[in-house]
């Protein structure tokens, strides 16, 4: 008996073509990161699919699955791996987070 049948589930592991999901990919530490960057850019269609960069290491890209897979065999990549993220809790281009030093005289006087 099945793992699927035993509890009455359905278990779906496909993919569509070219549908696109969130990775975490990181560097080699020996790699400088802006090359690394351009580079997985460059790979996954631009920099527009980049969603997060962090400098320390690693960049978390909207790609499909091949196209993530691939990027294991780069000798820049060091990891690929999807990931979920709360879509709530990233900046979006109408949401600024300001902090103190960010803040004008407009502001000062409030």
């Amino acid at each position: 008996m099945e793992f699927a049948d035993r509890f009455g589930a359905t278990v779906d592991v496909s993919l569509g073509a070219g549908e696109v999901g969130l990775f975490f990919v990181r560097r080699h530490p020996s790699v400088d990161h802006a090359a690394f960057r351009r580079t997985v850019a460059t790979a996954i269609g631009g920099p527009e699919y980049v969603q997060l960069d962090a400098p320390g290491g690693f960049v978390v890209v909207a790609t499909a699955y091949e196209t993530a897979q691939s990027l294991r065999t780069h000798p820049m990549v060091d990891h690929v791996g999807g990931v979920s993220v709360d879509p709530a809790r990233l900046p979006t281009p109408t949401v600024t987070v300001r902090d103190e030093t960010d803040r004008d005289e407009t502001d000062r006087r409030q």
